[in-house]
């Protein structure tokens, strides 16, 4: 049996955590093939995939997409780049937007 490598974190994901953190939300990291993020806030809970738009950009990896349709309709999945944008996704998603 053949175990799977995964590539290190994107680089920016540590950036995204710490900013999360700092507007008051909690966040664990995930293993593969997980989101990277399981982040939680006012009561709620949601899976975040950080991505990197140097390296692969938005893509998914095969495994990413395999636990998506796993996923779909059990809860949110946020794929985000930025920390500002992942914020405005969460926040998005507790309003209803």
């Amino acid at each position: 049996m053949t175990i799977p490598r995964y590539k290190a974190r994107d680089e920016n994901e540590r950036e995204v955590i710490e900013w999360l953190e700092v507007h008051g939300w909690v966040v664990q990291r995930l293993e593969p093939p997980a989101p990277d993020l399981v982040v939680a806030k006012y009561g709620i809970t949601h899976l975040a995939e950080v991505k990197n738009p140097e390296g692969r950009g938005m893509r998914l990896t095969e495994a990413q997409e395999t636990f998506r349709k796993r996923w779909k309709n059990r809860g949110c999945i946020h794929t985000e780049a930025t920390k500002e944008a992942m914020l405005q996704s969460l926040e998005d998603c507790r309003a209803g937007r």
